[in-house]
């Protein structure tokens, strides 16, 4: 969501100019990356397994959730905001756009009456009035 003063909104209602605002958000564990201030390791598996390069500048902010425990140590558990697609390449936007509908939709599909629920080992958490994701220990997007 895209806060905007009064007078700009009203003034983009008119012209019909309020786009759909496209936000891309995940949540998942991170680490450093050895030797690297431009990149950490990202990981939508609580299972300490699967780790991606995560490039900082196409992410707008991190909130950190809590630590969880993977294996024998810790990772922080952190809620990633991409930028806005317009602010990326046209292939990321094009795969952020995609992923913020999917994700949408499949909180749509397993969230039964404002609750969470379960369906075939995917569970839907809410944490501060948003949904997250969870597959058989993945965490996926947050809507």
């Amino acid at each position: 969501m895209r806060d905007h003063k009064p007078d700009d909104f009203t003034a983009k209602l008119s012209k019909g100019e309020l786009p759909n605002p496209e936000q891309l958000t995940v949540v998942g564990m991170v680490k450093a990356v050895e030797g690297s201030s431009s990149t950490v390791s990202f990981t939508n598996s609580l299972k300490c397994e699967h780790w991606l390069p995560l490039p900082i500048d196409i992410v707008d902010s991190f909130t950190h959730l809590k630590n969880v425990t993977c294996k024998d140590h810790e990772h922080p558990l952190v809620k990633v905001k991409f930028k806005r697609p317009g602010d990326l390449s046209p292939e990321v936007a094009f795969f952020a756009v995609l992923y913020a509908r999917m994700s949408a939709r499949l909180v749509a599909l397993l969230t039964v009456d404002g609750g969470s629920t379960t369906l075939q080992g995917c569970e839907v958490l809410k944490f501060d009035g948003e949904a997250y994701i969870c597959c058989d220990g993945e965490c996926g997007g947050l809507v």
